[in-house]
């Protein structure tokens, strides 16, 4: 296992899941080193026979900031857990304005300076202009810790401590996979949701938002808005269903 203890001798390995990289915190760096801890004196030789290069970095260092910015095999060792907010773009900011709070710059730039050292994946909507993906790459290249991501939505979700949106029907996702939902703009599911207007109230939701929503009934939230407020055409009681609604909005006697 090579030690790496500079940003050369990190910018010298090869990108790729292939490449493990042990990230080692505290006294963990030091002990992993000596080979003092049998997971890893074990865990190594099998990655070698399966065809992994391993390497052991200090974490929290220079070296390790930027290793976790570049795809390889991470394990996180004595520190924090290496992802942060995972951002949902929208396909585009030109339309409705008035449905959002905050700015997709706004939302990146927030989530990267909240935690410099966690790594927040930005995804792209599938509906992305050429133009607005330039635009996302431009605000992400000024965060060393933000990346913009393709990979599976779900994945994503399931790594993030927060997932972040303005109204993207993939929060919805988020909730349904019980994981906090930020959403800085208008949406049919924000009963659910921590929904900051400023900039403060954003910081104020990725740092406490987990321990908000730890105790939420995310399943009698769901049969509440599926069952009790959603409209399906194919029940007998649609209709009905349709013009109460329509009358209740409209106010009509």
């Amino acid at each position: 296992m090579d030690q790496i203890k500079s940003p050369l001798a990190a910018r010298n390995i090869p990108t790729g899941l292939k490449s493990c990289v042990i990230h080692g915190y505290g006294s963990w760096h030091e002990a992993i080193a000596q080979g003092l801890h049998d997971f890893f004196t074990r865990l190594v030789p099998k990655l070698k026979e399966k065809g992994f290069a391993t390497y052991l970095v200090e974490g929290g260092s220079r070296s390790g900031r930027a290793l976790l910015a570049e795809d390889h095999f991470h394990i996180i060792v004595g520190g924090p857990a290496i992802y942060g907010p995972t951002i949902l773009c929208q396909p585009s900011e030109t339309e409705t304005p008035s449905a959002r709070y905050l700015s997709t710059e706004q939302m990146i730039a927030t989530a990267a300076n909240y935690d410099r050292d966690a790594l927040v994946y930005v995804k792209p909507h599938p509906h992305q202009t050429k133009q607005g993906r330039r635009q996302i790459l431009e605000i992400c290249e000024n965060h060393p810790n933000v990346k913009l991501s393709d990979a599976s939505i779900h994945d994503l979700i399931e790594a993030a401590r927060v997932v972040i949106t303005q109204n993207s029907s993939a929060g919805f996702e988020a909730l349904m996979q019980k994981k906090p939902v930020i959403t800085c703009g208008k949406t049919d599911y924000w009963h659910a949701t921590l929904t900051p207007r400023t900039v403060p109230d954003l910081k104020a939701a990725i740092e406490f938002g987990p321990e908000t929503m730890a105790e939420f009934d995310y399943e009698g939230y769901f049969h509440w808005f599926l069952e009790r407020q959603c409209l399906e055409p194919a029940k007998d009681n649609f209709a009905a269903r349709a013009w109460a609604r329509i009358k209740d909005k409209l106010m009509l006697n």
